[in-house]
């Protein structure tokens, strides 16, 4: 286990060596009461520190960093993590030669970054040897860019290129970007019988191409042909009124731009509303960007956490 080493590391940090085995099991990591907030409202994190105003910014720290050596096992399950502000993955997991990771029920939700990021530490010439990822019946909501006029970050999951990988049943929704990012063209992918639902730009996208999710098994030239059974749909999620207004009412930066490119289900402004169980209305989107990764209370997630998605996510983590 590494030892923090300031603000910016992420909250749990492990290392495993040739052949060991790595479990976590049945942790809340919350950022809330680390994060620097601009007001007391605690609606937009500050990314900048003010030292004249003896204000701190808030820590770039994610949740869960692992990284493996050669034919390690990792298992991720039963977590929650919330309102982290890292660059990269609020889980974030490097696989080493022939290693095997599971990330499985877990709770990720109210995150900059990517929900999960599933990573390589081994870059073989032939192919050979790459990690592999079981990444099954997780939730994943509320996955925000890093800062109101970011390009990065803000899904749900993200791979890299040289990874074996299989995203299966897992509730995928409210993401900045979209729900699985493919951009690096992993080719040993499979995605399927998962849950997706308002993300903003698209539902998977494979280098740069934006796809619906019940497109990506005519329009995608990489997913393994078991990647079926997936499912964009309304369904209410049971986040609390508070912070459903909070979300609905905030303001992207060039968000007719950004809905002009849109390639989703289920993500127009009245659907969002109406996901989160809030009236709808002509003009939902009031606030600019004066919201940003606003405080989710733990109550609040873990009413979502109690909720059943049916087949799909995590089931009380």
């Amino acid at each position: 286990v590494d030892q923090m080493a300031g603000s910016t590391q992420y909250r749990l940090i492990l290392g495993c060596d040739a052949g060991k085995r790595v479990v976590v099991d049945g942790l809340i990591i919350d950022n809330g009461d680390r994060n620097h907030y601009d007001t007391d409202k605690q609606l937009k994190i500050r990314r900048r520190a003010n030292p004249a105003k003896n204000k701190n910014a808030t820590p770039e720290s994610g949740g869960i960093k692992i990284k493996l050596g050669t034919d390690c096992q990792a298992t991720v399950k039963n977590n929650v993590v919330m309102n982290t502000a890292p660059t990269g993955g609020a889980i974030a997991t490097w696989g080493g030669k022939n290693s095997t990771l599971t990330i499985e029920n877990n709770l990720i939700i109210n995150n900059t970054g990517e929900g999960i990021y599933a990573m390589t530490a081994f870059h073989p010439r032939d192919g050979q040897g790459l990690p592999s990822y079981e990444i099954k019946n997780n939730t994943i909501l509320f996955s925000w860019k890093h800062d109101a006029i970011a390009t990065y970050g803000g899904n749900g999951v993200k791979l890299d290129s040289e990874v074996i990988a299989n995203i299966t049943g897992n509730v995928l929704g409210f993401n900045d970007y979209g729900a699985i990012d493919n951009i690096k063209k992993c080719k040993k992918l499979t995605v399927s019988k998962n849950l997706v639902f308002g993300n903003r730009l698209y539902d998977y996208r494979e280098f740069n191409t934006a796809m619906k999710i019940d497109a990506i098994e005519d329009e995608s030239d990489i997913l393994n042909e078991k990647s079926s059974g997936n499912v964009s749909k309304l369904v209410k999620v049971n986040v609390g009124p508070r912070f459903a207004a909070i979300y609905a009412g905030r303001k992207e930066i060039s968000r007719a731009k950004v809905d002009a490119a849109a390639k989703v289900s289920n993500s127009g402004a009245n659907q969002l509303r109406g996901i989160l169980g809030l009236p709808l209305q002509a003009s939902a989107v009031k606030m600019d960007a004066d919201v940003w990764l606003a405080r989710l209370n733990l109550d609040e997630a873990m009413a979502v956490a109690q909720q059943s998605f049916g087949e799909f996510g995590a089931k009380k983590p």
